[in-house]
């Protein structure tokens, strides 16, 4: 693991081997990035960033956020803590 984070109900890491992120906790808003709002028990990989060099991993209590070595922002989860344009929840 190169890089971990806890949020409100859910908890992420960047598995070192391959660089991909893995989430697992309560979905509430998408913030898992799994394409849904389902608890997750246990780690799954973000499946939108599979390819990605992801180095860092933040969490805040809706919402999540991942940066690759290109420098590259990834956010998900409750609208309005992102960055978007957008209100609501957003689930891919």
């Amino acid at each position: 693991v190169s890089s971990m984070a806890a949020g409100g109900h859910h908890s992420a890491a960047i598995i070192e081997q391959d660089s991909q992120i893995m989430s697992w906790g309560g979905g509430a808003f998408g913030k898992l990035g799994h394409g849904n709002r389902l608890q997750q028990t246990t780690p799954r990989v973000v499946a939108a960033l599979q390819g990605r060099r992801l180095v860092q991993v933040a969490l805040g209590p809706h919402h999540s956020a991942a940066v690759s070595q290109k420098g590259e922002v990834f956010t998900w989860g409750q609208a309005g803590r992102l960055g978007h344009a957008s209100h609501g929840a957003e689930v891919d």
